[in-house]
Formats: C-alpha cells, sequence, structure tokens
C-alpha cells in the first residue's frame, strides 16, 4: 500500500506546515480519551499508523505492553522518536519508519488499531482496509478517522488543493462498505471539524475549547471529520 503520489509524500516531509495549529490534535486527543475512557489497556498491543510525531498514542504507552508507531514521513518519525526518548526507554517501543510498503512488515495482530489522519491520504483504498483489518485482533478495535465527502469545506479544500494532491474524502456509507458487518461491528462515532473564518488568528486554547463545544453539542454532525470505534467480531 502506497501513498497516492509523491506529492502527498513532499508535502509530509513539512512538519512545520502542518503542525504549527495544535488544536486539531488536541481535539483527536480528547476524542481518544472519551474512546477509551472504559476499555483497559493494560498489557495490550497497539498499532498508530500515520502517527506523525506519536502525540495521539504516545499518552497510553506506559499502560500498554506494546505501541507501534508508523509513518512515512521521516521528518515526523524523527519528532516522534524524540518524544519516545523523552519519557521511556526506546527498547520499550517500537518506533518504525516505513517505506512504501507501510503496513505489510508490521506483526499482527493489534488490540487496538488507529488510522488517525491516515485513510484520506491513501489512494489505494481496498488494499489499505484490508491491511487495517488484517491487523487487528478478534475482539479488538479499529478506530478510523475520515474527512467526509458531502462537507463543504472538504469539497472546497479538494479544489484548492488540487494541484498539490487530491486526497481521498469518504462517505459513512464508503467506510461501512469497507469495514463491513458482520466481520466488524460500529460501536460508536464522533463528528467534529468546525472551522470559521479567521480561525487562524485565534488562540490554540480558544479553538479547541470552542471545537469541544461543537462536538458535544446537536450540531455535532456538521462537523468536517468523523472517528468511526469498530470491533472485530471474526
Amino acid at each position: 500500500m502506497t501513498y497516492g503520489s509523491q506529492a502527498v509524500e513532499q508535502f509530509f516531509e513539512q512538519p512545520q506546515k502542518y503542525l504549527h495549529k495544535r488544536y486539531g490534535i488536541r481535539m483527536r486527543q480528547y476524542l481518544l480519551e472519551k474512546i477509551f475512557a472504559n476499555t483497559d489497556l493494560s498489557g495490550k498491543r497497539m498499532l498508530d499508523a500515520g502517527c506523525g510525531d506519536g502525540s495521539l498514542s504516545l499518552p497510553y504507552a506506559n499502560k500498554l505492553d506494546e505501541l507501534t508507531l508508523l509513518d512515512t514521513s521521516g521528518p515526523m518519525i524523527q519528532l516522534a522518536r524524540q518524544n519516545v526518548a523523552r519519557a521511556f526507554r526506546l527498547e520499550q517501543h517500537k518506533v518504525v519508519l516505513l517505506n512504501e510498503s507501510l503496513l505489510q512488515h508490521v506483526a499482527a495482530p493489534y488490540d487496538v488499531v488507529l488510522a488517525i489522519g491516515l485513510v484520506s491520504h491513501v489512494q489505494d483504498q481496498e488494499a489499505l482496509f484490508q491491511q487495517l483489518k488484517k491487523l487487528t485482533r478478534t475482539n479488538g478495535l479499529l478506530v478510523v478517522q475520515f474527512s467526509k465527502a458531502d462537507h463543504w469545506l472538504n469539497r472546497l479544500n479538494r479544489h484548492r488543493f488540487k494541484t498539490r494532491y487530491a486526497v481521498t474524502n469518504y462517505l459513512r456509507a464508503d467506510i461501512l462498505r469497507l469495514i463491513p458487518p458482520p466481520k466488524f461491528e460500529l460501536l460508536e462515532s464522533y463528528h467534529y471539524g468546525f472551522p470559521f473564518p479567521g480561525a487562524k488568528y485565534f488562540p490554540d486554547t480558544w479553538l479547541f475549547a470552542l471545537n469541544r463545544s461543537l462536538s458535544e453539542s446537536q450540531l455535532a454532525a456538521g462537523g468536517s471529520d468523523e472517528i468511526c470505534v469498530f470491533r472485530k467480531i471474526s
């Protein structure tokens, strides 16, 4: 499974372009906290596919038996290594720099598989989801984040950034087709992502508080992104 184009890989070689505003990452962290609030992660194996700098999964490292961080971006893996080194002995956790074969060399299965900020940047959908499902242990969790194809912001961004590369947006129906029952059960989903004009001029703390409030309101379904939590039945 490979990224859609060389342009995708080149973009993600420049972390400063998309890590300067952290409220979106903090929003994902918050939603993962809700997802795992009643889940015992002690002794479990977690795979973070498309891990970035490790911000989403490293908070759970102390509870896990093993955490595997995977990404194609060399600079992002380097940031992840630095974050791991600050708090843990490197030998306790696997930090893997992926080549274009991505998930093919990872030892299955995992109790939790995270695919956050990943699926919209991969064109070979079938291959990606087949690998994610294969890597999830029976009774394990597969957590997938995607940008909604029918949201006005994602349609606009697809048009604005088409010269950079074409992202793959999804409908909920697309995700359910790619992760179908009866082998997988959709347990819950969370909507988030509420942009407004001039957001870049506001502090991250304010933007996070606003997005968190909206994600828990009756307006939640209007978010640009969604996180679905699946359990593997068989």
